[in-house]
């Protein structure tokens, strides 16, 4: 005598083989996904750490834009000073070229602008 599955049991069968397919399908399709977000967090970690090498870089040049901006005062500094000796010696010649052209011309009518 064989064994019956009743219209019943056949139903449980199905159902749970439908929902077992279901459950695989599931886990194939959130396996997928969990891979995708994967292969993007790795994209997302690449592009910080292209981002941290640039503002490294960029730090690095801007240390040295204000090492040149600091050379470039010191030398306007020196320029400055230069300028203001060289200022003060032809403003000693004058006086000394005012001071023989009123020996020899009489006093000058005012001061040279």
């Amino acid at each position: 005598m064989g064994s019956q599955v009743s219209d019943a049991n056949k139903v449980v069968v199905s159902v749970f083989v439908a929902v077992l397919a279901g459950c695989v399908a599931g886990l194939f399709f959130v396996g997928g996904a969990i891979l995708d977000m994967k292969d993007a967090i790795t994209e997302i970690k690449v592009s910080l750490v292209e981002v941290q090498r640039d503002v490294a870089d960029t730090q690095e040049d801007i240390a040295d834009m204000q090492d040149d901006i600091a050379d470039l005062q010191e030398n306007l500094t020196r320029f400055r000073a230069e300028v203001s000796e060289r200022f003060d010696a032809v403003e000693g010649r004058l006086s000394r070229v005012e001071a023989a052209i009123g020996i020899h011309q009489g006093s000058l009518s005012g001061p040279a602008n």
